[in-house]
């Protein structure tokens, strides 16, 4: 009990970490991090590979429409804009195809690609094989191709593969789909 005359002090106690539980809390959070940064590395890369899937696929729509546009078949550009194979220079994939995906730049840089996009003023080479074939029909040296094997569209590179597979790379078919390697 107080007594009325008595003046009573109280102590406030603080709470504090030591210097060892923080540097303990710290090593715990970097090693987590450590631990998770590959795993979100190569989540962050299979992203980057499905929106490069979507925009070959969108490029294979391009390609259905001009082959409607030109008596079925597939346009004659440069498979590689800076090796020109055409005398004058033919127009490249992205020059063609722009009309049919609606002046859509985007569609022709993969997420992935950081050197030849900068180069080339796009991510994909096109099949020097098919050129001005026609699209249900591709041929080489007078051999026709089925076209769910006739690659019409792929990566430059190998912009893939810390999303796993062997090549790293995605590719166009004549019959429209896309498949990651």
């Amino acid at each position: 009990m107080k007594s009325p005359g008595m003046i009573h002090e109280s102590r406030s106690t603080i709470h504090a970490f030591t210097l060892v539980e923080l540097l303990v809390v710290m090593f715990i959070i970097s090693l987590l991090i450590s631990l998770f940064m590959p795993t979100l590395r190569s989540a962050m890369e299979r992203g980057r590979r499905v929106r490069c899937m979507n925009n070959l696929r969108e490029i294979g729509v391009g390609f259905n429409m001009y082959a409607n546009d030109h008596e079925s078949k597939l346009p004659t550009v440069e498979p590689v804009p800076s090796v020109p194979v055409g005398s004058p220079p033919w127009p490249t994939l992205a020059e063609t195809l722009l009309p049919y995906l609606q002046n859509q730049t985007n569609v022709f840089k993969c997420p992935s690609d950081a050197t030849r996009f900068p180069v080339e003023g796009l991510s994909y080479e096109s099949a020097y094989a098919f050129l001005g074939d026609l699209i249900d029909r591709p041929t080489i040296h007078n051999y026709t191709i089925d076209s769910p094997i006739a690659a019409l569209a792929y990566d430059f590179d190998t912009p893939h593969l810390a999303a796993g597979g062997d090549l790293g790379k995605n590719i166009l078919y004549a019959d429209g789909h896309v498949k990651s390697y």
